[in-house]
């Protein structure tokens, strides 16, 4: 079984750490 809400939660960290860091 999949950990989705992890999973989810895990890429929306990961997109807004590259986000800020190409700011």
């Amino acid at each position: 079984k999949l950990d989705f809400l992890g999973l989810a939660s895990g890429t929306v960290l990961l997109t807004t750490f590259i986000y800020a860091a190409t700011l």
